[in-house]
């Protein structure tokens, strides 16, 4: 399990090239996204570096910054996450690949909240929360 002690981790990308060349074959049609997944009331938080190796707990999930809409997509070999905004702009996406536990792990108490790896619209990296009270399934 790779550790979030480097919460504001700045890298430079470009969203769109990102998203154009994600699935790694120039035959494929590189705009094509199967949805997958659709939360009108998605819960994320803001999470402090974890406190120990076996994860986060849901005590930890309090600092709310955001609560919308959650959109997962297929492309490639990926699995795509947005957070939109009212206004459908994104607030943060992440991306998972076939090593889930790099980027999504499973809050220790709880089956419903999760911490992942995401990237808001600047390029800044890092690790959020994701839960909500009612029942939430993440299906990668």
């Amino acid at each position: 399990m790779e550790n979030n002690k480097n919460n504001n981790e700045k890298i430079n990308f470009d969203i769109n090239n990102l998203l154009k060349n994600i699935t790694g074959n120039p035959e494929e049609d590189e705009n094509l996204e199967i949805l997958k997944l659709t939360k009108d009331d998605a819960h994320v938080y803001k999470m402090a570096p974890m406190s120990s190796s076996e994860g986060h707990t849901t005590d930890e999930f309090r600092d709310l910054i955001f609560r919308g809409k959650m959109k997962m997509f297929f492309k490639g070999n990926f699995v795509i996450i947005y957070f939109l905004n009212e206004n459908n702009t994104v607030f943060l996406v992440s991306f998972v690949d076939e090593n889930i536990e790099k980027y999504v792990t499973r809050a220790r108490d709880s089956t419903r909240y999760f911490s992942f790896r995401a990237m808001n619209d600047q390029g800044v990296a890092g690790f959020y929360g994701l839960g909500n009270k009612k029942k939430f399934f993440l299906i990668l």
